[in-house]
């Protein structure tokens, strides 16, 4: 008898309500670059590009465009355009950014550093920690 497929998958949304959407584009260099719902996108401001928000960056990129909301995968070499959601209702338990950092990440000029969730909440996301849609008898 053959071994039983495993999955691990999870029911809970990253949009919980109200939201808008706004797009951009993504190049892949060198690799392909999966974006994941819940990715964190900052924009790269001399291409207009987006990449994994880092607040460690200094090209723009350190500020949040808007947050990834489906899976998708953009093919090396290819520069293609997603929607992100920029306002609304999401789920911050859900949401990712580069290594190192975080939503109390702080990012700005140095006399008006702000957290990334301040960031997030200027864009118009508010944040929710939600468990909504997090098993099957939820549906």
């Amino acid at each position: 008898m053959a071994d039983p497929l495993i999955t691990n998958f999870h029911y809970q949304k990253v949009l919980l309500g109200d939201n808008e959407f706004n797009k951009a584009d993504v190049t892949a260099s060198g690799a392909d670059v999966e974006l994941v719902a819940g990715n964190v996108l900052g924009q790269i401001a001399a291409t207009e590009k987006l990449v994994l928000l880092d607040s460690a960056a200094t090209d723009g990129s350190q500020y949040p465009f808007g947050v990834v909301f489906q899976d998708q995968t953009v093919a090396d070499g290819v520069t293609q355009e997603i929607t992100v959601v920029n306002k609304g209702l999401v789920n911050e338990n859900l949401l990712s950014f580069a290594v190192g950092t975080t939503l109390a990440s702080t990012v700005g000029a140095a006399d008006n550093l702000r957290t990334i969730e301040a960031h997030l909440n200027d864009l118009g996301l508010t944040l929710k920690a939600s468990t909504e849609m997090s098993a099957l008898d939820n549906q």
